[in-house]
Order: C-alpha cells, then structure tokens, then sequence
C-alpha cells in the first residue's frame, strides 16, 4: 500500500499527462474528430477524469493546440494525417476505376463502401491500433 501511495501522481501531473495523451490521440484521429474517448483510451484512464482534468472538448481542443503549437507539431484535421490514404487504400479496384472514369461511384457502391469502411474502423478500434 505505501509503495502505491509514494509513486501516486499529483492532480498536476496527472493533468499533464492526460493532455500528453491527448496531443497523441489528436494527431492519431485529427483535432477536428478527437473526442474525449478517445483522449481516456490514450491516457488509460476513464472520460470523466478526462472532464474533470482539462473541462469540455472545446477546452482539451485548445489546450491541445496550445502544446502543439509549443512543440511546434502539427495536427491537421485528419485529412492531412493520412485519413484520406487510409480510405483510397480501403476501396476496391473496381470502385477506384469508377471514380477515375466517371468522378463518382453509383449510390448503391457508395452505401457498401461506408458499411465495409464502418466494419474495418470498429475492427481497427477493437484491437487498439
């Protein structure tokens, strides 16, 4: 027990480290997407000390900034972070091709790209990556 209370953080550091890791869950999902699971699931401790340790998102999302912008890091809004890439990758060939040739895939491939794209992003968050 005292072995646990010796290396307990203070209120201080645990903020500090709670918006270390919420500098790395907005750069992983974008400043613009970033919600306050997100930043629990990066800290490993649960949302609402992620409330009680930095406020409402709008208050994370500019204390974010503001490290950011200390560190001189760059955020963007996941577009820039390689959202994009991720969705490129994950359409077909025959989806790719449409897109080429007529700038716009038919509404029908489009409802089962997002179900599939849906499938892989809860699959990716299941396993943490």
């Amino acid at each position: 027990m005292l072995a646990s209370v010796a290396t307990r953080m203070t209120p201080d550091a645990r903020k500090a480290a709670i918006l270390e890791a919420a500098l790395v869950a907005a750069k992983r999902h974008g400043l613009a997407r970033l919600t306050r699971d997100h930043v629990a699931d990066a800290a490993g401790v649960s949302a609402g000390l992620v409330s009680a340790r930095l406020g409402d998102m709008d208050r994370v999302k500019q204390a974010v900034r503001d490290l950011a912008k200390r560190r001189n890091v760059e955020l963007g809004d996941g577009h820039a972070s390689g959202e994009w890439e991720w969705l490129r990758g994950s359409l077909s060939p025959s989806v790719r091709y449409r897109v080429m040739v007529s700038g716009e895939p038919g509404a029908d491939e489009v409802t089962r790209l997002i179900d599939q794209l849906k499938a892989q992003r809860s699959a990716l968050a299941a396993t943490g990556k």
